[in-house]
């Protein structure tokens, strides 16, 4: 964990700097237009909060599996490993609607008419919204190109198949290998992953480098 500027601990891989300067940037908002200030906190408090909880969960997942290698986990262990599965693939699809929504209230502050912080509007936002509205108004901007980029990516598109899946159907059930010579991982029976210590632990670096990006770009976007 490293120490935030605004009070809170978080992961080593969490791209504070970038982070903050936005928080600054936005901060006369506060006084100027106090309700954009409010959806712009609830929104930036929720990505370094979540951020830290897809964290938590990575960690709690590997360290069960690490526990079980070499043979069948026990039920405690398997619990321990839903829960996390569970945790980290709705934390890391949320995490995304908080970034796409903090930007949807930056982009605000520089066209209100085309982003209205309206409560029928702001209710109605989502990540592909917000990448449409990018498109028709702020073409020409390289963030434009990568939020494209992120909603078509096959890593987003895994993600919230996952999501979906355990949160309107199924934990899935895996299909189990044993062998006398080596540990091979189990098959979680939702797109055939490996239930391996990289389940999570790869996603993770996939989406550090992602929101790293992501907010590099919004610095860029905001200063203009």
């Amino acid at each position: 964990m490293k120490p935030s500027t605004i009070g809170f601990e978080v992961p080593e891989d969490f791209p504070t700097q970038g982070y903050e300067k936005i928080n600054a940037a936005m901060a006369p908002q506060k006084e100027a237009l106090p309700q954009k200030w409010s959806e712009f906190t609830g929104a930036w408090n929720s990505v370094r909060i979540k951020f830290r909880a897809l964290a938590q969960n990575d960690e709690i997942y590997t360290a069960s599996i690490e526990r079980s290698r070499g043979g069948a986990s026990s039920f405690e262990e398997r619990y321990n490993q839903e829960y996390a599965l569970f945790n980290f693939f709705v934390v890391e699809d949320s995490l995304f609607e908080s970034l796409f929504y903090g930007l949807y209230v930056i982009a605000s502050t520089k066209n209100p008419a085309a982003f209205p912080i309206t409560l029928q509007q702001i209710e109605n936002v989502n990540p592909k919204m917000v990448q449409e509205k990018f498109h028709k108004y702020f073409k020409n901007e390289p963030i434009t190109k990568y939020l494209e980029g992120i909603l078509t990516s096959n890593e987003h598109k895994e993600l919230k198949k996952i999501r979906n899946t355990l949160i309107h159907r199924t934990m899935p059930s895996r299909t189990i290998h044993l062998s006398t010579e080596r540990a091979i991982p189990d098959i979680w029976m939702i797109r055939n992953i490996p239930t391996d210590e990289q389940l999570t632990a790869s996603r993770r670096i996939w989406c550090s480098k992602v929101v790293s990006k992501l907010i590099d770009l919004m610095n860029d976007f905001i200063l203009k």
